[in-house]
């Protein structure tokens, strides 16, 4: 029995006007998988400029007193909001509702006052009605697990111990310490330098995307990015000649298998002249007798790249254990990890590779009947059968 969904949404001091879902799959002590994340701007626009306010009603209140009107406001909108970025989510990455085992509902942080050194209990306030999300969505949700934290002596922040445990499970690293940013530059002696800090994202694919953005918030910063492409560069750059290398060869072979089509139409048009020569006699145009053998051979091409690219894509996903068992029967080492700097041969079945792979070949077979259909209509008709 697989295990279901838990989705998480971040929003506790996100002022840039998105909600940050994201999905993963847990036994309760491992990340499982980590599954599709995304942002979702909120369909107000006027939400942004009440969340200020909202900071700023927070601040004169300071827990002093009853609680502003604002927050009611403010915590219905919010909740309205996410609930429906999660109705989006969830019918986006078709996910079905049975298969969400629960939504972690952060809320928005407008006032937080920690523990201190004097032992004074801390308050914090976080805006969002968790049942309202749950009747909206028909799903269990989690809330006010801050709160809860700080009235029983936490720091508000009960699940992040949870996660870096089962996140440095999942990464399989071992001597691995999670700290926030300050408490590592006093313990490194680094004064107000910040040195390297290291993102993880799920998607490699994206690092450049996210590199750009990042840029842009620190181009004023005496600070620089770098993607795993540019640190690991020599390894990129193997992999990319050895692609363009792969393609190389696959072109040779469609050249070679587009030779194979216009030798063996070749061999049909002369040993079948005599009937093409009746045909052309009585009256069957040029057009047509080459014609003939274009779709002939278009006929070949296509049932080859057929058959060629299904098998493919049914043997690709499992590339890494057909590597496995050739190097147990040959006693051979392929892929060898302390070369690739990976402990397994990756697989993944990208459609525009498909697509380009399969109108190469096309293209290919569409070529080698050219000549074969020329030759097909070249000899005159009277001629060919006074040769017969």
């Amino acid at each position: 029995m697989s295990l279901k969904w838990s989705l998480g949404l971040m929003t506790g001091t996100v002022n840039d006007g998105y909600i940050d879902i994201a999905a993963l799959r847990t036994d309760g002590t491992d990340v499982v998988e980590f599954g599709p994340f995304e942002l979702f701007p909120y369909k107000d626009k006027t939400i942004k400029e009440l969340i200020f306010k909202t900071y700023e009603e927070a601040r004169k209140w300071n827990f002093e007193g009853p609680e502003p009107n604002i927050f009611s406001l403010t915590e219905k909108k919010i909740t309205k909001e996410q609930s429906s970025a999660i109705e989006k989510f969830i019918n986006k990455y078709k996910i079905k509702k049975s298969d969400i085992s629960c939504i972690g509902f952060h809320g928005l942080t407008v006032l937080h006052r920690p523990i201190d050194s004097n032992n004074q209990i801390g308050k914090t306030r976080q805006l969002g009605n968790g049942q309202m999300m749950s009747d909206y969505l028909q799903l269990p949700v989690v809330n006010n697990f801050r709160s809860n934290d700080i009235e029983h002596g936490g720091q508000g922040a009960p699940l992040a111990p949870i996660y870096h445990l089962a996140l440095a499970r999942y990464i399989k690293q071992k001597n691995i310490v999670f700290l926030n940013i300050d408490d590592a530059r006093e313990i490194l002696n680094l004064g107000n330098v910040y040195g390297v800090i290291e993102l993880m994202l799920t998607d490699a694919g994206n690092s450049l995307l996210i590199k750009e953005k990042i840029d842009k918030k620190l181009e004023n910063l005496n600070v620089y990015s770098r993607d795993w492409s540019q640190i690991n560069a020599t390894l990129a750059e193997a992999l990319k000649v050895e692609k363009n290398v792969m393609l190389l060869v696959l072109s040779l072979i469609l050249v070679i298998a587009g030779i194979n089509i216009a030798s063996g139409l070749v061999m049909l048009i002369k040993d079948k002249s005599r009937e093409i020569s009746i045909l052309r006699a009585i009256g069957l145009s040029k057009y047509n007798a080459s014609r003939i053998f274009i779709i002939s051979g278009l006929k070949i091409g296509f049932f080859a790249t057929f058959w060629g690219i299904l098998i493919g894509v049914i043997i690709s996903p499992y590339v890494e254990e057909i590597r496995l068992a050739f190097s147990y029967i040959f006693n051979v080492t392929f892929f060898n990890p302390e070369l690739r700097f990976l402990n397994q041969l990756p697989s993944e079945l990208k459609i525009n590779d498909v697509l380009m792979i399969g109108s190469m070949s096309i293209g290919m077979t569409l070529l080698s009947t050219i000549y074969p259909s020329f030759r097909a209509i070249s000899d005159d008709p009277v001629e060919a059968l006074r040769n017969e």
